[in-house]
């Protein structure tokens, strides 16, 4: 990211210097480092965006972010919510055998029954990982993916750790 006198200059952006002179907006692409520098730009390291999920978050003018954490409680909340309507929407496509069994005595193919138990409690075991977060930082646990000795994702977090199947 580039910086004209401790101030970010937006990319994609016109400025203008301190001598009143307007510069075009692609000013990144078309000039070099080397012109950049000339007009007063200083680059520096691009600090890393916080998290929406759980951050509320500006950019100051010197680049950096201001954030503040959102209310562990709402999001608690919204991803209990998020996690039952994900359940709701993995048991839709077999919804239909469960009401002809109901309804007409029908079998229900045993696959569609293992299937539809493991999502159930797999929408348990989410909605009680998120109950038992004290703080933001054991709530931001259930978002990382595990990873082998080598770094390699090896399989989905905790809080998207859904079965698969029918």
């Amino acid at each position: 990211m580039w910086l004209y006198n401790n101030k970010f200059i937006k990319e994609s952006k016109s400025w203008s210097d301190a001598n009143g002179i307007r510069h075009p907006k692609n000013w990144a692409t078309v000039w070099s480092d080397e012109s950049k520098i000339a007009a007063g730009l200083v680059e520096v390291a691009d600090p890393e965006k916080p998290s929406g999920v759980f951050y509320d978050f500006s950019r100051n003018e010197d680049g950096t972010y201001a954030s503040t954490a959102r209310d562990l409680n709402l999001l608690k909340s919204q991803y209990t919510a998020s996690t039952k309507q994900t359940a709701h929407q993995l048991l839709a496509n077999s919804d239909w055998q469960i009401i002809a069994e109901l309804e007409r005595a029908r079998t229900i193919d045993s696959d569609i029954v293992t299937y539809r138990a493991a999502v159930l409690t797999t929408c348990e075991i989410i909605e009680e990982k998120i109950n038992v977060c004290n703080n933001l930082e054991e709530f931001k646990l259930l978002f990382d993916r595990p990873t082998d000795a080598d770094g390699n994702v090896t399989g989905d977090s905790p809080i998207h750790d859904w079965p698969n199947g029918s």
